[in-house]
């Protein structure tokens, strides 16, 4: 037995300086079967575990600095201070697929984790609430060489008291929770292979600032990054097509949002409340905004839409008194009524040939006091569409189509002309 507890603890002193470091110049080779934690002890008044007790079935090797617990049983600590504990789980709770059969878990606020060191090379699930509520738990290295980790499953490391999480290459799904009120997590450097982002994944991590989706992603679900609400950058993966609910909603900190090209659906409620937007730019590639996408973004003096929409809804800008500007690109053929109602801070808009019909208060109340429209048909315009906009504006039309938009200029109340306004042809081409 000393034999063997001086081997254990002489191949645990040397691979820490040499032998871990020779064998990782030969990453071919690499292989190891042992799950390395660190934990901190601050007293042994009361019984520290190293894992739940339940937990143990799956364990069939501890070594603690250096020196091994055999048989296998619960163990709790009896000095305080930094300690290395490896576990060596069976091949059965290492190889878990995600559906059937052991697993590794059962470190949580009683078990004072503070970094996971590595994670076994053959381990392809960090599995569900494996290190739930490890509030001691800081670090967390998940990459290790020739690892097969595929997915970072519900819960694993919720309520953890993580800093920075670097998602290995490996990894292609983040599953729901999994990282749910890390609350002291800043950094996220995630893995080029990953593909989704489950819902409520990064829900209340509130000390993010910064979210940069790699273009491998295709799918983040509703809610995900929802109520970590210091993000102030957010730029999303070009191989996304939609933007889902709630992604962002109500994060009044958010600043800047990156809609690469590829992006085709923003759904309702994606961004609403996003008070610190002040100008957003909508990809080309977007065909749909839905109804209260970007409600109560209160503060966006400029917007840029897509030529790929072909009908721009109610519930997004209306009431904005701080919108300014406004470019409609060729292709919005109808904008829908109360569109930009209230939009008391803009003054100008021009319409491209596209435009077919404007509805009823589509642009009721706002600030507007000069119109342009560059059809030569005029499209459908209800009375009501400009109704209590600024008086005495100017409405420009085509040369000599002087005649085709006369009708706007009548007397009758909702019209352009019972608010005093005139018309004027714009230069012959």
């Amino acid at each position: 037995m000393k034999k063997q507890n001086w081997e254990i603890s002489h191949r645990y002193n040397t691979m820490h300086d040499k032998w871990i470091v020779k064998e990782r110049t030969d990453l071919a080779n690499y292989y190891n079967p042992y799950l390395k934690l660190r934990y901190n002890v601050t007293s042994t008044s009361e019984a520290t575990p190293l894992i739940s007790e339940s937990d143990l079935e799956n364990v069939t090797e501890i070594i603690i600095n250096g020196n091994s617990i055999s048989p296998v049983k619960e163990y709790t600590f009896t000095t305080t201070g930094e300690h290395e504990v490896w576990f060596r789980f069976t091949n059965e709770a290492i190889n878990y697929n995600g559906s059937e059969g052991s697993f590794i878990r059962g470190f949580n606020s009683s078990t004072p984790v503070t970094e996971i060191v590595e994670i076994p090379t053959e381990m392809i699930y960090l599995t569900g609430s494996a290190f739930q509520n490890c509030n001691t738990l800081v670090k967390a290295n998940l990459k290790t060489p020739n690892g097969k980790l595929l997915v970072i499953n519900n819960n694993s490391l919720s309520n953890s008291g993580l800093l920075e999480i670097l998602i290995p290459n490996s990894v292609e799904i983040i599953s729901a929770g999994a990282f749910l009120n890390c609350q002291l997590l800043e950094n996220i450097i995630f893995s080029e292979s990953l593909r989704e982002i489950k819902g409520i994944s990064f829900q209340n991590c509130v000390s993010l600032t910064e979210v940069v989706i790699p273009n491998s992603v295709t799918i983040i679900d509703a809610g995900a990054f929802y109520g970590s609400n210091n993000i102030e950058k957010f730029v999303f993966s070009s191989s996304m097509t939609t933007i889902e609910a709630g992604i962002c909603g109500n994060n009044t900190n958010l600043k800047e949002v990156i809609i690469p090209e590829g992006i085709k659906t923003i759904k309702s409620s994606a961004f609403n409340g996003c008070t610190g937007l002040t100008e957003l730019v909508v990809p080309n590639s977007v065909t749909t905004i839905e109804a209260n996408a970007f409600v109560n973004c209160s503060n966006i003096e400029r917007l840029v839409l897509s030529s790929s929409m072909t009908v721009i809804v109610a519930g997004n800008w209306g009431g904005n008194k701080n919108l300014r500007e406004v470019i409609i690109p060729e292709g919005i053929e109808t904008i829908i009524s109360g569109a930009f109602y209230n939009c008391t801070g803009l003054k100008s808009i021009v319409f491209p040939t596209s435009i077919k019909e404007l509805q009823a208060n589509s642009f009721w109340g706002s600030g507007l006091n000069n119109i342009t429209f560059l059809s030569k048909t005029s499209p459908t315009i209800p009375a009501g569409a400009f109704a209590e906009v600024a008086p005495n504006g100017t409405l420009y039309v085509p040369y000599g189509c002087t005649e085709a938009y006369s009708y706007l200029l009548s007397m009758e109340n909702g019209y352009l002309g019972a608010q005093g306004w005139t018309i004027q042809e714009l230069p012959q081409e």
